[in-house]
């Protein structure tokens, strides 16, 4: 009976009894790995599950939680009615977001903000207070209706505040310089409308690129939700100059609720004011829920809650433990991985937290239709960002918590070799990237000395790498380039295409396709070692040997040779021969598995010594797994020595016919020298007296000759 599963050894290994087995003893390299591989596949496949499953809850947690659906009809529409409807009386389309000077803010603010968010009827004249008690007034098509005053806010910088000297010219005063809290404008002004200065406000950032932080003081102005009293407070403030030089920003702040989805919004219209004058308009819009567990769906999801709280339990214990378990804790940190794995196990456990301080927050302000004014009236923004914060990082988290499915997916042997391959590169990826930054950096410098001043995707710094790193996958603006700089235009987009789309793309394919060559040149000899020296059990994948071991276990029927023979044995039939070594493997530290790897790449020789850290540092432990895999080697070690006798009696026959070949033919090409010294075939003057062929067609041609 013969068994695929059983190794060759070298002839001084079956020379030794099992009493001189010591921690010296060699191990053979290829079929312990066919088992370490086993095992390991095994092992990535149960933990694939087991992760597919904690992404499940994860994913099914924040989209319950944030029902994207339901929040983009909300805030679209409230949006829709407001920045992105056009000016009544413009003569081309104009929305909030073509504000460029003070009358066109003036004009968004009467004309469109106000009879949007304050509507007082219906489309056909009827009053909206004579229905449901007034419950939809001030309502933006007809669900979302508005929960607090529409607060009007605006930070001012002190005259004279820019850096400009006065000596510089005539000119240089009056002047206003940036916004700064040194020279933010404080003092009381425009008292007979409301207008109050107020500290301990949600902080107001604009638009990255263009402003900056403003902090939580401003001068602030509470119109309630009356569209008369709106109107003519407007007035009242466009008249007096409420917005005038001094201004840096303004914003816009209102709070909605729609009943049907349980949704509370907060949005912001904020406007941007540089010392060039440039107005810079900008939207920030939050939903929230503030009972997130009063339906069956979300008592379902709080159930999911419960067991992603578990399962995130477990998988931080594995990691400390591992931690733990580790002779030399350095080697753990040294891992970039394994700082990704924290990393990623971090934000679940900061999502979770944040999340149950939400819910710890108290929101009746929130829960009716609030007329109180400045310091009283409820500001839903920090709750909003608090929401969408969570979630933010949520989305941030799940692509990573994605990545990571492709480490379990190793087991399949397609993606183990893309892994491979991508670990391979990374030693020249990293200073790839180095490189990369440093040319990207230069050219953005450039493109923002040479276009920053007319092109917004070139004003800033940022804005520059920015635009450049969008063009690997796209092109550059080049007919705006070529408005304002021509000849700037085409040299920098000459020099750009031919370094980035020539040069370095084409460096870091060339570092993909090494890394993968070398990959599979291993894996060419990885598989052919283990082939002629394990057979078929090397050439079976994991769903192959799982079919294997079921369809045994199931039917009740051995495996087949291929001549008819039972019990063709793999070791993925786990039968009695395999049953202690596979066992044994349970306790086998599966991170260290691809030393044996390696050894087996590099022709290495290993034994029970080498072999004592996957059975973590158990001596002991790794020299009783030796003689198992011993055991199983003399089980059919009587079948394995008549092969070897058959295989050496065939290569010494074929060394014996080779030999009288090679007399044979030696005889042959003395015999026209012997027929020339008996002067029955004479040579003639141009035939060598060695050999048997011939250089003219005329000669004698004796038996056994051949043309040239």
């Amino acid at each position: 009976m013969t068994t695929d599963v059983v190794p060759t050894y070298g002839k001084n290994d079956a020379d030794k009894d099992e009493g001189d087995e010591d921690l010296t003893s060699g191990l053979p390299v290829e079929w312990f790995w066919v088992f370490l591989r086993k095992s390991k596949r095994e092992n990535f496949f149960g933990k694939l599950i087991a992760y597919l499953v904690f992404i499940a809850l994860f994913t099914t947690i924040t989209q319950l939680a944030r029902p994207v659906k339901s929040t983009f009809t909300i805030q679209n529409t409230i949006l829709a009615h407001t920045s992105e409807e056009a000016f009544p009386y413009a003569n081309f389309e104009k929305t909030f977001n073509d504000i460029a000077n003070d009358p066109d803010w003036w004009e968004w603010t009467e004309t469109v903000l106000i009879p949007a968010i304050m509507s007082d009827s219906y489309f056909n004249g009827e009053s909206r207070a004579k229905s449901w008690g007034k419950r939809f007034m001030n309502t933006v098509s007809m669900y979302n209706t508005q929960t607090a005053s529409v607060r009007f806010r605006q930070v001012r910088v002190t005259d004279d505040s820019c850096d400009t000297p006065a000596e510089n010219s005539e000119l240089a005063r009056p002047c206003w310089g940036p916004f700064s809290k040194a020279n933010q404008f404080r003092d009381p002004f425009g008292e007979e409308y409301g207008n109050k200065y107020l500290t301990g406000l949600s902080s107001v950032s604009g638009k990255e690129g263009f402003g900056g932080n403003y902090g939580t003081e401003a001068h602030v102005v509470d119109i309630p939700l009356d569209k008369e009293i709106a109107v003519q407070k407007l007035k009242e403030m466009k008249k007096d100059l409420w917005l005038n030089e001094q201004t840096r920003a303004i914003t816009i702040e209102s709070s909605w609720y729609n009943a049907n989805l349980d949704m509370s919004t907060y949005c912001r219209w904020h406007v941007d004011i540089s010392p060039g004058g440039r107005y810079q308009p900008y939207v920030v819009i939050f939903s929230c829920r503030l009972n997130p567990y009063s339906t069956a769906i979300d008592l379902f999801r709080g159930f999911v809650e419960g067991l992603f709280t578990m399962m995130l339990i477990y998988y931080w214990a594995v990691e400390l433990f591992e931690i733990k378990s580790l002779p030399n804790k350095k080697a753990y940190f040294t891992s970039l991985w394994n700082w990704v794995e924290l990393g990623n196990l971090g934000c679940y456990l900061f999502i979770m937290l944040y999340w149950y301080l939400y819910i710890s927050i108290d929101k009746a302000p929130f829960q009716q239709v609030s007329s109180d004014l400045y310091d009283k009236r409820p500001d839903i923004y920090p709750l909003a960002l608090h929401y969408n914060y969570a979630s933010n990082m949520a989305a941030f988290n799940i692509v990573f918590a994605y990545v990571k499915v492709f480490k379990y997916l190793q087991m399949y042997p397609s993606l183990s070799t893309l892994w491979r391959t991508l670990e391979l590169s990374m030693t020249d990826t990293l200073p790839f990237l180095v490189v990369f930054l440093l040319f990207t950096s230069g050219f953005t410098f450039a493109g923002h000395w040479i276009f920053g001043f007319m092109m917004v995707e070139f004003h800033s710094w940022t804005q520059s790498f920015s635009t450049l790193v969008q063009t690997m996958g796209g092109g550059l603006p080049y007919d705006d380039m070529k408005q304002f700089s021509p000849i700037g235009a085409a040299v920098f987009t000459m020099a750009w295409i031919l370094m980035m789309a020539m040069v370095l793309v084409n460096m870091f394919v060339a570092i993909l396709t090494d890394a993968h060559a070398e990959v599979q040149s291993e894996i060419q000899k990885e598989e052919s070692k283990l082939t002629a020296k394990v057979g078929k059990s090397a050439q079976i994948g994991f769903f192959g040997g799982a079919f294997r071991y079921f369809y045994t276990k199931l039917s009740g029927k051995k495996n087949k040779n291929p001549d008819g023979a039972d019990n063709l044995e793999t070791i993925y039939d786990y039968g009695e021969r395999t049953k202690d070594v596979n066992q044994a493997l349970k306790k086998v530290d599966l991170r260290q598995a691809e030393k044996i790897r390696e050894a087996l790449i590099k022709d290495e020789n290993i034994n029970a010594a080498d072999v004592a850290g996957l059975f973590g540092g158990d001596v002991i432990a790794a020299n009783d797994f030796v003689k198992k895999m011993r055991s199983l080697v003399e089980a059919d070690g009587a079948d394995v020595k008549a092969d070897d006798e058959q295989e050496l009696k065939e290569q010494q026959r074929l060394k014996i016919l080779q030999l009288t070949v090679e007399r044979l033919e030696s005889q042959l090409k003395q015999l026209r020298g012997a027929l020339h010294e008996a002067l029955i075939a004479p040579v003639g003057a141009n035939q060598s007296p060695t050999g048997y062929t011939m250089n003219n067609e005329r000669q004698l041609a004796l038996p056994g000759s051949v043309n040239n």
